[in-house]
């Protein structure tokens, strides 16, 4: 599978999207406890041998907008976000994630 970027291959990655992709984010968003944008976002996913489907950044600030709608990210200005107020998000959403990463390998 090749990736939107000219001469970048992407090769025994498991592509992450729609609702386990959200999943992610946030709790990396949780996590980290740093403001940071959709492209560090998308390396530290690419970190943990998962890929983001398109263009990735924008992939990643799609999800993130219907997180921001639910209250469980914060939008902090052009492409900076950070996690939401809700300290029980990080065991439930990293819980779900990691068991839908599970069941995809």
């Amino acid at each position: 599978m090749t990736d939107t970027k000219p001469n970048r291959v992407v090769i025994n990655r498991v592509v992450i999207e729609s609702r386990h992709l959200r999943y992610l984010l946030v709790a990396e968003l949780m996590r980290c406890q740093l403001p940071v944008s959709p492209r560090e976002l998308v390396e530290r996913i690419e970190a943990r041998g998962l890929t983001v489907p398109g263009r990735a950044p924008k992939t990643v600030s799609d999800a993130l907008r219907w997180e921001v709608a639910k209250g469980r990210v914060v939008k902090l200005g052009r492409g900076r976000y950070a996690g939401g107020n809700n300290p029980q998000v990080d065991e439930i959403l990293d819980s779900q994630s990691r068991r839908c990463l599970l069941s995809r390998k």
